[in-house]
């Protein structure tokens, strides 16, 4: 009887970390490009390519890259929790832009890189009012506290688009993305850094903890003073941004400051619906992603792209890549 429990926990840890769980709650814990398998998240350095395609398996680790020319690079950064939980992302984080890989614009094909460059960074998060520059000179690409976390993430992606470049993919072909901070830091890339990419999606983005705590007066509400100002600094991002009413971070309302910026393209998702904590999207309850979509429904706005419901928004972000690539 032993025995049996101890095979019986095995099984069930195993299932858990496999990516043919049913649930779909594994994490990933390592960069690399990746693709939609019916529904799975999984590496494209799993796969055994033949002679001539774009990848070679054996050396994806090192994220190098074979026909550049033919590529289309789009970097998804993971949220803050990242950092603090020391993983890359949870697999419903990124099951629905991993749809995107192998979508066709012209000769060219879109392959998605999850970035988990950032989980390695330290820094500091929490700062000091009275040390924080004055509010006028925190404009273009700067930290505004020494060793800022936030910072040093948005250095690593810049890193690595250079290592992409480095490798003979044009700036043209680039585009970075991401969810909640990395969604932020994504949109400061496209201010400060355009030179380097194309253009820019951001998904919930949101540079603070959650509005409720964003008192007036509290350090969170200074904090988003201060990133709102840096991001309206910049002449020009070109980004496609997706906010929710019910984003417990940031909504359409407040990132309404963002449709005064040339270059951004604003996309409101639903709220909730008639008061009640459902969101819904063409008639579709939004759950957190599973297989069989049998799970706890999303009540936070902020979390929408974990779900199966984002699928038509997925069209958005195509034509949105084509008309910057084709136009």
């Amino acid at each position: 009887m032993k025995k049996f429990l101890i095979f019986l926990f095995l099984s069930l840890l195993l299932s858990k970390a496999s990516p043919g769980h049913e649930g779909h709650t594994f994490e990933f814990m390592k960069s690399g490009f990746i693709y939609n398998d019916n529904g799975i998240v999984k590496y494209i350095d799993d796969i055994k390519y033949k002679k001539g395609d774009l990848f070679n398996s054996t050396i994806l680790k090192d994220y190098k890259i074979t026909n550049p020319d033919k590529i289309i690079i789009l970097i998804f950064n993971h949220g803050m929790s990242g950092n603090k939980e020391k993983i890359c992302n949870w697999h419903n984080g990124v099951v629905q832009i991993s749809k995107l890989t192998s979508h066709k614009i012209g000769d060219k094909e879109v392959k998605v890189f999850m970035n988990c460059e950032g989980m390695k960074v330290g820094g500091k998060r929490s700062f000091s009012k009275k040390k924080l520059m004055p509010l006028e000179e925190f404009v273009g690409d700067k930290p505004f506290i020494k060793n800022a976390t936030y910072f040093n993430r948005k250095q690593k992606t810049v890193e690595l688009i250079n290592k992409f470049i480095s490798e003979g993919v044009s700036p043209q072909n680039i585009f970075t993305s991401g969810q909640s901070w990395g969604g932020w830091n994504s949109l400061r890339i496209a201010g400060f850094n355009s030179e380097l990419i194309n253009s820019s999606i951001a998904f919930g983005p949101g540079c603070c903890d959650p509005k409720k705590k964003q008192k007036p007066g509290s350090k969170v509400a200074e904090e988003f003073k201060y990133f709102s100002y840096n991001l309206k600094s910049a002449k020009e991002i070109n980004a496609l941004v997706f906010s929710s009413f019910a984003d417990s971070f940031e909504n359409p309302e407040s990132l309404s400051f963002l449709k005064n910026i040339e270059g951004i393209k604003m996309v409101e998702l639903p709220g909730f619906e008639n008061g009640k904590k459902i969101i819904k999207i063409n008639g579709k309850i939004c759950k957190w992603d599973t297989h069989d979509q049998n799970n706890e429904n999303i009540t936070d706005g902020h979390y929408l792209l974990s779900s199966t419901c984002f699928d038509p928004y997925i069209e958005i972000i195509k034509e949105y890549m084509e008309s910057r690539l084709l136009n």
